[in-house]
């Protein structure tokens, strides 16, 4: 998402720490079994990632392209895990959904400190991990751990996009803290049974640096043994080099789809029509599905215009309109695999952040309605 996605999300535990001997533990196994994976062809990955996305036969059936129905469950001050949490899984698969994605989040000082900081005693800040992948499996819901990183500076005008190092010694430091928080989410992914892993969202300024990424990808493969993804912001994603170490290309969907205000549905569309024409010889070039990571839309009458603005209004037939028309239009491309649509909360009380955040679906019947007609076609 765009800076101001999680203004409610402040990690303020220490760093989760490993102690020196199981950190020499960890190590010796990642390296072994580093060495086994590391002949691994692109063959492999493909083959990875049929576990998370059905291949369509040479058919060309349409409807088998939506395998991924994916909501973004957002934790309400520590609820994954939660009976609230649980109860709002049960509603999401009364959408018609079959995955979710759970956020767990880490803390930077700044977007340049090169240290990533996770909740206390390596304990996630927001909940219950293993329970609330527990709970959505009992749903019928598939798992799409998503770590994030959060800073305080998100809150004035930066995003994920701006993190950058300002030396090579700051590089070394950052993915090695950065890979310290992923591996302690690939781990809660591997015994839990998570579906799958997302290893980075939008970090556009950090993904030129290939080697230190592929490695990272090699750490976090040695520990969980199912599909990875990387979720690229809407303007990075061609700029990656190093798609072939992830089993799919994921995207945060949030290209304007409307010239100005209101638009209709053939302007909306054109674009997405557009969009497509980039996307598909992308997919075809890199053999990977592609997967929405997150598509979100207000209730502003400029949100098709401007999907990343936070501004409020009272235009909920657009919003509904843009759902409706952005499952659509991905149901019609077999190399797209599915969407995620941002987002619901744990919680669903009134006054709480569910009925609060300008993307939250939970009091959208219009939108609701849209979505359940799309995911119930066969």
């Amino acid at each position: 998402m765009t800076q101001c996605d999680r203004e409610d999300v402040v990690p303020d535990g220490t760093a989760g720490r490993f102690s020196r001997r199981f950190r020499m533990m960890r190590q010796s196994c990642r390296r072994t079994k580093a060495r086994r994976r590391a002949g691994r062809s692109c063959a492999f990955a493909g083959a990875m990632s049929l576990l998370l996305f059905v291949v369509l036969s040479a058919s060309g059936n349409q409807s088998a392209a939506q395998e991924v129905k994916g909501i973004c469950l957002a934790s309400s001050r520590g609820g994954y895990g939660t009976e609230s949490c649980a109860a709002q899984m049960l509603e999401i698969a009364g959408l018609g959904a079959n995955w979710v994605a759970l956020n767990d989040y880490a803390w930077m000082n700044s977007i340049n400190a090169p240290a990533v900081r996770y909740g206390r005693d390596g304990r996630s800040p927001e909940g219950n991990l293993a329970k609330a992948i527990e709970n959505a499996h009992a749903a019928g819901l598939k798992v799409l751990l998503k770590p994030h990183i959060w800073s305080r500076e998100f809150h004035g005008g930066k995003w994920h996009g701006d993190i950058e190092m300002l030396s090579e010694e700051d590089w070394d430091k950052w993915f090695a803290s950065y890979t310290e928080f992923l591996l302690i989410n690939a781990h809660i992914a591997q015994k839990s049974g998570a579906d799958a892993l997302c290893i980075g969202v939008e970090y556009e300024k950090t993904t030129h640096q290939e080697a230190r990424w592929r490695k990272l990808i090699a750490d976090v493969r040695a520990v969980y043994s199912g599909p990875l993804c990387y979720s690229a912001a809407f303007m990075e994603w061609q700029k990656i080099a190093w798609w072939d170490a992830v089993d799919v290309i994921a995207i945060t969907a949030y290209w304007p789809v409307g010239p100005k205000d209101n638009p209709t549905d053939a302007e909306i569309r054109a674009r997405w029509n557009a969009i497509y024409a980039e996307l598909e010889p992308f997919a075809e070039r890199w053999k990977r599905p592609i997967v929405f990571g997150e598509i979100g839309y207000t209730t502003a009458t400029k949100t098709a215009a401007e999907p990343w603005s936070h501004d409020r209004g009272e235009a909920f037939d657009l919003q509904a309109r843009l759902y409706r028309i952005a499952i659509e239009e991905a149901q019609k491309r077999s190399f797209m695999k599915g969407v995620f649509l941002w987002k619901w909360f744990t919680d669903n009380r009134d006054g709480g952040w569910a009925r609060g955040d300008p993307y939250t679906l939970q009091d959208k019947p219009l939108v609701i309605e849209a979505v359940k007609a799309q995911w119930s076609i066969p």
